[in-house]
């Protein structure tokens, strides 16, 4: 009768085993299976030469993360989020540019050292501003900003 309640139990722990096993397995499974990629609402944007022969875009503004504090940028410099700098795939590197907000007429002036990822033109994004600058435009909260980007005239400072 010991015999039969042990094998009886020790197969009882087998089976309990076995499911736990698999359940650890399928649990596993999903959460290694690929994700799927979440889709960046698209808003349209602008490129065009002003009447003052200003090269000029309207598009949405986004900001560095902050982990990007202190990488290379595409000119070379490190990045640092205290100064007044930009990436955009629009305006050549080293061009100094207004970033003027859409919503609240708020300007400031920085110079583009470094290239976006591809993709951000295709969803809008013409211009991606440090921190400093996206404080000063008042959009840290929001993420993204309506702007508008005028390349600064080359006898003006």
């Amino acid at each position: 009768m010991r015999l039969i309640v042990a094998s009886l139990f020790i197969m009882s722990l087998i089976c309990l085993n076995t499911n736990f096993v698999l359940a650890k397995k399928k649990l596993h499974k999903n959460i290694n299976s690929k994700k799927k990629h979440r889709k960046l609402k698209k808003f349209p944007y602008e490129v065009f030469i002003d009447a003052d022969s200003h090269k000029v875009a309207m598009g949405i503004a986004s900001y560095y993360s902050n982990h990007l504090h202190g990488t290379l940028t595409s000119t070379g410099e490190r990045y640092n989020k205290y100064e007044y700098s930009a990436a955009s795939n629009v305006f050549p590197l080293n061009t100094w540019v207004y970033a003027i907000s859409i919503e609240t007429n708020d300007t400031v002036k920085v110079k583009i050292n470094d290239r976006m990822h591809p993709n951000m033109l295709k969803i809008g994004r013409v211009i991606d501003l440090s921190y400093i600058s996206a404080k000063k435009l008042h959009f840290l909260n929001k993420g993204l900003l309506p702007i508008k980007v005028i390349t600064v005239n080359k006898t003006t400072n």
